[in-house]
């Protein structure tokens, strides 16, 4: 028998008909791709039928990782996996067809370590929350500095570097980004259609957790490796808020201070949205998209704050 080639680790936790649907693009796509391969579902303790779900597809393994981080579910399922190349996806995506063909032939490049392609997020059109988050997926194609969720890396580097950081609930990817990097190999981003993705955000209030969660883990990833750059969004996000409330409190003591001040941030809102408008999203996700770019700031230094002050 021929050695695995490439395992497709999928992560899940209480998914629903989304693992179906990934799971099944990934049967889909693997019949194109003519070398030995393997599916893996690690699961973080799902209480719906998301288990038995994925052991009624042929040729799916289950690995009951328990806790609930992306971090050691991906740890389960890449220690339970046998190929040489992992590929990494969450149970909210659906693979692209012909990705995983595409992708593993970027990786014969030697000196790329991981490669991911182009993520779009299914309702940034329909639902402003999603939009927020989800426009903030792409990376230009040519080598990057860190990956997201869903990604190819190379089983050996994992093992060298001991895989990802389970100390931390977000950031978990950028983190293992700059260890990946420090161990010489680059990162890749490929201008190919990679997944589909569902990220689920039904209301302000979930949106506002998730950008505390994202200005926290931030942080913590910049307190753990300065050199990533993904983590100065934290720091970005207090350097705003500071400015902001500095500019306030100016603008309150003078007459002409606060309308000069609200003209200036919708003069900064528009450039964003006239910006996203030229990608071709529609008024909708850009008015969303950039209302995050500046009202999401506040959140995020406020998660970015709680880490200083849980360190």
């Amino acid at each position: 028998m021929l050695p695995i080639a490439l395992s497709v680790v999928i992560i899940g936790l209480n998914e629903g008909p989304r693992l179906r649907a990934c799971i099944q693009s990934v049967v889909a796509d693997l019949k194109t791709f003519d070398q030995p391969s393997e599916i893996i579902y690690s699961d973080s303790g799902s209480t719906d039928d998301s288990i038995d779900l994925a052991r009624s597809i042929p040729g799916v393994r289950v690995v009951q990782a328990g806790r609930h981080s992306a971090a050691h579910a991906r740890n389960a399922g890449w220690h339970a996996a046998t190929g040489t190349i992992i590929q990494f996806f969450d149970g909210d995506m659906t693979v692209e067809p012909g990705w995983l063909k595409r992708g593993f032939e970027a990786m014969k490049d030697h000196r790329v370590g991981a490669v991911f392609g182009t993520l779009r997020e299914l309702h940034v059109r329909t639902n402003p929350y999603c939009a927020a988050f989800g426009l903030d997926w792409n990376k230009p194609a040519g080598d990057v500095e860190s990956f997201g969720g869903a990604t190819m890396i190379r089983h050996d580097i994992l093992l060298s570097v001991d895989g990802y950081d389970e100390s931390l609930r977000l950031g978990e990817d950028p983190e293992l980004s700059s260890r990946v990097r420090h161990v010489g190999f680059l990162i890749r981003s490929v201008d190919a259609p990679m997944a589909t993705h569902d990220l689920a955000i039904p209301n302000f209030t979930t949106y506002w957790k998730r950008a505390v969660a994202v200005g926290k883990s931030s942080m913590l990833v910049f307190m753990k490796c300065r050199s990533t750059r993904t983590a100065w969004r934290a720091l970005s996000s207090i350097v705003t808020l500071t400015c902001l409330i500095v500019a306030l409190t100016i603008a309150l003591s003078v007459p002409w201070g606060l309308p000069v001040l609200v003209s200036l941030a919708l003069l900064r809102w528009l450039r964003f949205v006239v910006r996203d408008l030229r990608t071709g999203i529609g008024f909708n996700a850009s008015f969303a998209h950039g209302s995050h770019l500046i009202i999401g700031k506040i959140p995020e230094a406020q998660g970015a704050l709680c880490a200083c002050l849980l360190r």
